[in-house]
This record gives C-alpha cells, structure tokens and sequence, in this order.
C-alpha cells in the first residue's frame, strides 16, 4: 500500500505542477545538470526504441512480447539510474529507487517454462542492459 501511495503521489505532482515550474533552472549549475540529464534521458530512450524495435518478432504474440520487455525494462532501469544521479526531489527519487529492484527483481517472477523459457535469459539480460 505504501509503495503505491508514493506511486500515486509522485505521478500527481507531475500531472499537477506545471512543467515549466517542475524544469526551471534555478542557477546556471542546475541548467547544466539538467541540459547533461536531458541529453542521456534522451540517449537511453533512444537505445530502449531502437532495442525494442528490432527485437525479433516470431508472430507468437507471448514471445514477442517478452523480447520486447527486456530493452523496456532495461531502459526503465537506465533512466531511473539517472534520476537518482542528478534528481533532487525525494517522492520521485523513491520511485526511482522502487522501480530498480523490482525490475531486476522479475527474473525471480518471470514464468520458467513456455514463453519465457524460449526468451533466453529474460531477468538477467535486463540487469545487464541496464548496466
């Protein structure tokens, strides 16, 4: 319950407050931190598409699916590795801080057999996208 409360609320903050309160630079240091966060948020959004885009499609929608989770999740990982380097705010950075373990922590969820078998190594090739 209380994971998703702080979900909950990170997410209404952001619906909430305009996005030019949310990014205005408050000194030319933080113009720069967010300029430099900007630029790899961008690159590892760039890298999940394109990962995910050329996932190879079976026409099996489940195997599909999984080989296009595991840059997904891999770029989650990345881009909230880069909140916690260059965020300040503390309900955001405890979202980034959930979303890092129970993403790594899916290999241990993912289904054994079936279509997650033929998906070599679904949780650990996410861990070490990530990386």
């Amino acid at each position: 319950m209380g994971k998703s409360l702080v979900s909950l609320v990170a997410l209404g903050w952001f619906l909430v407050t305009p996005a030019s309160s949310q990014n205005r630079p408050h000194d030319d240091h933080s113009h720069r931190v967010g300029s430099q966060f900007a630029r790899l948020m961008s690159a590892a959004m760039d890298k999940m598409h394109e990962e995910m885009a050329s996932a190879p499609q079976t026409g099996d929608p489940d195997r599909d699916f999984l080989a296009m989770m595991i840059p997904h999740h891999a770029g989650a990982v990345e881009m909230a590795r880069l909140l916690l380097i260059y965020g300040r705010d503390p309900l955001v950075r405890q979202l980034a801080e959930e979303i890092i373990p129970t993403i790594r922590n899916s290999r241990d969820a993912s289904p054994a057999s079936g279509a997650a078998a033929d998906v070599e190594g679904f949780g650990k090739e996410v861990c070490s996208n990530a990386n």
